[in-house]
């Protein structure tokens, strides 16, 4: 969650990197080490990605993290990081994380609809919603979050969502 409102409220995108790949690799953990759990990232890799191509996917999805976090080993390598990586590292923990607890936190329930909206192409969310949400937020994501987040805690408080 310190991750999501991070990336929303525009904080130090090394530090919420950090936190949403250390998110991911703990529920991703969990996840495998508990045979009642088939949904995992591992899973949906071990399903959906080419045998001989899942060696790189992992190198690529862990590759910031890992140089954020052993960067005293080669202090002079430079990695260009691309900060909306993190988005899909938040997205795959969020999903982790409703896996094992089926408890769908505000701040995630939040993430989930800023995600679709900016990733029309993936998803199918209703074509009036993404022209409305462009419309009204563009790509302000902490606007986002400032408007939508009382609104969806007061539905929670209300009990009309879970």
């Amino acid at each position: 969650m310190t991750a999501i409102r991070l990336y929303f409220n525009d904080g130090d995108v090394v530090s919420t990197h950090t936190l949403a790949a250390a998110a991911l690799k703990i529920t991703q953990n969990i996840c495998d080490s508990s045979p009642d759990l088939a949904d995992s990232v591992t899973s949906w890799v071990d399903a959906y990605i080419k045998p001989e191509r899942k060696k790189e996917f992992w190198r690529k999805l862990h590759e910031t993290a890992n140089f954020f976090k052993h960067a005293k080993n080669d202090p002079d390598a430079v990695h260009e990081f691309c900060p909306e990586e993190t988005e899909n590292i938040l997205f795959l923990a969020a999903c982790q994380y409703y896996n094992l607890s089926w408890e769908l936190l505000v701040e995630m329930r939040l993430f989930g609809i800023w995600y679709q909206l900016i990733h029309p192409d993936i998803f199918n969310p209703p074509a009036e919603a993404i022209k409305l949400g462009k419309n009204l937020y563009g790509d302000d994501r902490n606007k986002f979050w400032r408007e939508f987040m009382p609104i969806i805690q007061e539905q929670g408080d209300k009990g009309l969502i879970d």
